[in-house]
């Protein structure tokens, strides 16, 4: 069964997270016994470098703060005798089962995420002390990992902005030591740093890339482009008007107040957040996106005798029906299907479910024909949305 954060929270209860901890202070979860069992190892870590380029095109080596240089095997296990943190970004894109977690997180909070595997040596430290500009989970999988974490001093900072917190308080709120099945929530902005003890460290950091209102105007942005007012230009200005370099013309001034009386405009329309929302479902990617040999067969259903098929459960999808175009649309995966009108009821059983065989179709469609629904199907398969078996 893949993991969730709702497992990976037990036993604090998502609601008892969110309205005590979530971007407000660290917490170190205390792991129950074979929690996190299954999820990443050992085995797993040299399955990635033993099947990649050396080194592994996302891999890199720090100690004591310090990026390492490394070109073979040899150098990579050196390095790691010598003390340095291996560190496999988008760990997630690697390892199935990870991958499987990651997008089962992403469905839960809404929000994307990525994961990046840190081996780390006894009494020897990665990273100096630093902050991320998201929210990170630790999950301890392997050996003992002493952390601090210190208060922020900047609220909520982003990748891109002037100002970067700088000195950081002397002393820290939270010391813990994380060993196996434990987890430690860190906020964005909060510093932090930490050492393996007693023996070598294995572990992920769930990074959640939270949308921000910086985000939303990006899209709103790209919205507003749609709108001729936006495109005009501001208003050149007169050179018979004596102004004096960088005063705006009256004209300018009308000009901003028109567009600002849009925007208002149009950040008080109901549906706006709903569409943004929307969006945000929509450019979703299937995070597994090949299903040969069923993607390449112009009718799956006719082709092999499939009666049984499945749906991921993290996959969202949003169907909105035209009733004057007389079409249905589908959006899933970033990508956009049309169907004739009749077609509503069917997919809206099969994006309700995660499973379901051909008998079902038909019984809970009854007035579609069989070809109508081996025609959707064919589409649905086609594409990698719905899995035969």
């Amino acid at each position: 069964m893949t993991k969730t954060l709702t497992s990976v929270l037990t036993p604090l209860t998502p609601s008892e997270f969110y309205s005590q901890y979530y971007s407000k202070k660290a917490c170190h979860i205390k792991g129950m016994a074979g929690k996190l069992d299954g999820l990443f190892g050992f085995t797993s870590l040299n399955r990635i470098l033993n099947t990649s380029p050396i080194p592994h095109p996302t891999m890199k080596m720090v100690l004591d703060g310090d990026l390492l240089y490394v070109t073979d095997s040899i150098s990579i296990v050196d390095k790691c005798r010598d003390g340095a943190t291996l560190i496999i970004d988008q760990v997630d894109k690697y390892d199935e089962k990870v991958g499987k977690f990651a997008t089962a997180v992403a469905a839960e909070t809404g929000q994307p995420n990525q994961v990046t595997m840190y081996y780390s040596q006894q009494d020897n430290q990665g990273f100096s002390l630093h902050y991320d500009t998201h929210d990170v989970f630790i999950l301890q999988l392997s050996g003992f990992k002493n952390w601090i974490v210190l208060h922020p001093t900047i609220e909520f900072p982003l990748f891109h902005q002037k100002v970067h917190g700088s000195n950081p308080p002397q002393e820290p709120y939270l010391e813990c030591t994380l060993g196996p099945n434990d987890v430690l929530y860190i906020p964005r902005g909060h510093w932090h740093k930490a050492v393996a003890t007693k023996e070598a460290s294995l572990h992920l950091t769930l990074g959640i890339l939270e949308r921000t209102g910086i985000e939303f105007l990006g899209w709103l942005v790209d919205e507003l482009r749609e709108e001729v007012k936006w495109r005009e230009a501001f208003p050149v200005t007169n050179f018979s008007e004596s102004l004096v370099p960088g005063d705006l013309s009256l004209a300018s001034y009308q000009h901003f107040e028109n567009l600002k009386n849009l925007l208002i405009e149009k950040l008080n329309r109901p549906e706006l957040l709903k569409q943004y929302s929307e969006f945000c479902i929509a450019r979703q990617k299937n995070p597994m996106p090949f299903n040969f040999p069923h993607q390449v067969l112009k009718n799956p259903t006719e082709d092999n005798a499939y009666r049984k098929f499945r749906r991921p459960s993290y996959q969202q999808a949003i169907i909105k029906k035209d009733i004057d175009q007389g079409f249905v649309e589908v959006i899933v995966w970033g990508k956009v299907f049309r169907f004739n009108l009749p077609a509503e009821s069917l997919l809206s059983y099969i994006f309700s479910v995660t499973e379901f065989t051909d008998e079902e179709l038909k019984a809970s469609l009854p007035k579609l024909s069989s070809d109508s629904i081996k025609t959707l199907l064919n589409s649905l398969i086609c594409e990698g949305i719905v899995m035969p078996e």
